[in-house]
């Protein structure tokens, strides 16, 4: 029995060791917990904040302080009513994982969007949170792009085209679609723009869009020759999420048939192309300033595209050639003043893995201190790809768009809803003489003629209200003279609400003058004229709408025109021009053509000599 207490002393000595791994283990989890980009908490049973890192602070525009050791319900009243709240009963209660993302409003009226990944732990929930805020808004964007986009596909010379993947329906076909298959938008799609089909297609591309993941998968490449028109097409589907959440099958079709026939010798080819959609990832890293030893996470190896088993991160030379070149210094000088002067780094920056793919990375390093010596460097690196490509994308988008605006012909400006100028083109300086700056932030009632500002003021009502108007208005210039615009002004929304307002104003002065001229020309013969031609005179002077009346005589002089030729060349409504040939043909000024499909119309033969000898 003499061994018996040394055999104790051994067995606490190793309960000690053990203990001190663990406490050891526990401290470098809450160290690292507490450096990453992620909200990280632990939540009790009883919903009291029993861990909080800064991020997850930061997330319940808290701070760790404040939360440490007091219950959810009381730091945010009402959350038990909340989305997120029911995600969390149900994971405490069941012990099942729980994932979503989901919008919270705090008390103080603001908004975020979060995704949160909840697991069951002894002490109760475990919380993983990312503020996806800055993506949700992305994706509203996109939407409100989505109209734009349409419009464009309208403009391409090929078949393009959207069909419902269950059902075949087509939900969307492009100009050049319908001119050539018709209006078959909510048919069937091989109804409609195939021949002699009992059922789907069998060379259908729709289950090669779908991974066994059941999501989209790669753009498909391939040719076909048309059963209804009998041309070849090459055909570019990919699968995409409808605004609805339906997966759908997009498709552009070119018309490749002269090509074909240049290339009979040539069998059909179908060409994969491979695009990786990549998710936002984050991984870890430490560099020992001791040991100069660099340690990497496992999601740091995937975003390097290499594996620890083959790769060694401590080469800091090789580490940096994954950078871009034109990269590389920034790194490298970011890293060195981490380790020489504790200096933190924030860097976004090009990035090729080993797989050769270009990607965007966020890389921070952070340093630590003890004793006031520097003993380590830490920080993340995070792929942030698709948040780039998003960003550049609605970067370019708008420059389209502004580079239009810019260089239009017409007079554009934005008002908001207490009618202050919040942008002018470059177009209204060069009628105004006043720089775009001039406007910006002012009212627009001084610009406008006092006579027709009563008129103006309820237009711009009326277009608050929804209503889209057209409107003639005689504005000043900076030297003060005036000149008169015909104006097309809508309103502007934003997520339903009306924002202000967007006008496009273009220069009439000449017409106006015009029209002043034939008034006067018209009030001078008046006094001697027939009475053929005191009718003329009448129906052009003494009624409304004689100008438009007068201009419309003009050009029937010239030659014959329909009631669309007219109205385009006028630069009037086609409502309001067949207004005035109905009062003409009527008074019998003008008469009609037999031919229904033209509809031309001409100067009544008795009328012709009494305009003759008048200045219209």
């Amino acid at each position: 029995m003499k061994w018996q207490p040394r055999r104790i002393a051994e067995l606490e000595k190793s309960k000690t060791k053990r203990r001190r791994e663990h406490i050891k283990a526990e401290t470098y989890v809450r160290r690292t917990l507490d450096n990453v980009f992620i909200g990280c908490m632990i939540i009790g049973f009883d919903w009291t904040y029993l861990y909080v890192n800064d991020v997850a602070a930061q997330h319940g525009h808290q701070n760790r302080e404040n939360l440490i050791g007091r219950t959810m319900l009381e730091m945010y009243p009402g959350v038990e009513k909340s989305t997120i709240f029911e995600a969390y009963r149900r994971c405490m209660e069941e012990r099942v994982h729980q994932r979503l993302e989901s919008e919270y409003t705090f008390p103080d009226g603001t908004a975020n969007w979060y995704e949160l990944s909840i697991d069951p732990v002894p002490e109760g929930i475990f919380v993983l949170s990312l503020d996806i805020t800055e993506r949700k808004r992305a994706e509203e964007d996109l939407k409100a792009a989505h109209k734009r986009f349409e419009d464009v596909l309208n403009s391409v010379d090929s078949l393009v085209y959207a069909i419902d993947m269950k059902t075949y329906e087509v939900l969307f076909i492009n100009k050049f679609g319908r001119d050539n298959w018709g209006e078959i938008e909510g048919k069937i799609c091989w109804q409609t723009l195939q021949k002699g089909q009992s059922g789907p297609c069998e060379f259908c591309t729709n289950k090669k869009l779908i991974g066994p993941d059941g999501k989209p998968s790669e753009t498909v490449v391939w040719e076909i020759q048309n059963t209804s028109n009998k041309r070849w097409y090459e055909c570019r589907d990919r699968a995409i999420y409808w605004p609805d959440g339906r997966l759908v099958r997009i498709e552009i079709a070119t018309d490749i048939t002269e090509r074909k026939r240049s290339e009979e010798a040539l069998k059909k080819s179908e060409i994969l192309l491979n695009e990786t959609q990549h998710l936002a990832n984050l991984g870890g890293w430490e560099y020992d300033v001791n040991t100069s030893k660099i340690t990497w996470t496992e999601e740091t190896y995937r975003i390097h595209g290499v594996s620890p088993l083959n790769y060694d991160p401590n080469d800091l030379r090789r580490d940096i050639e994954f950078y871009a070149p034109m990269d590389r210094l920034t790194i490298e000088t970011a890293f060195r003043r981490a380790v020489e002067e504790g200096k933190s780094y924030d860097l976004e920056l090009r990035f090729r893995n080993a797989h050769s793919e270009n990607l965007w990375v966020r890389t921070i390093g952070k340093a630590e201190r003890k004793n006031g010596r520097l003993t380590r460097i830490f920080g993340n690196i995070m792929d942030i790809t698709e948040r780039r490509q998003i960003e550049e994308a609605l970067m370019d988008s708008e420059e389209r768009y502004r580079t239009i605006i810019e260089f239009s012909n017409d007079m554009i400006w934005i008002l908001d809803t207490d009618g202050r100028y919040q942008f002018v083109n470059k177009r209204c300086e060069e009628f105004s003489g006043l720089k775009p700056d001039y406007f910006l932030g002012k009212s627009f009632t001084p610009f406008i003629d006092k006579k027709d500002l009563p008129k103006v003021i309820d237009i711009f009502h009326k277009t608050l209200n929804g209503e889209p108007q057209q409107y003639e208005v005689s504005v000043k210039k900076e030297d003060g003279s005036n000149f008169f615009l015909l104006v097309n002004t809508a309103p502007i929304y934003s997520k339903g609400k009306v924002v202000g307002t967007v006008s496009f104003g273009r220069d009439i002065t000449e017409r106006k003058k015009s029209e002043e001229q034939i008034k006067e020309s018209l009030r001078q013969k008046l006094k001697k004229s027939n009475r053929q031609k005191k009718l003329l005179c009448y129906l052009i002077e003494g009624t409304r709408g004689g100008k438009s009346r007068a201009l419309i005589l003009r050009h029937l002089t010239e030659k014959s025109y329909n009631a669309h030729q007219l109205a385009k060349a006028l630069n009037m409504d086609y409502k309001t021009i067949r207004h005035h040939l109905k009062v003409l043909i009527k008074k019998g000024i003008i008469t009609k053509g037999q031919d229904e499909y033209s509809g031309l119309y001409f100067i009544a033969k008795n009328i012709e000599s009494d305009l003759d000898g008048m200045d219209i």
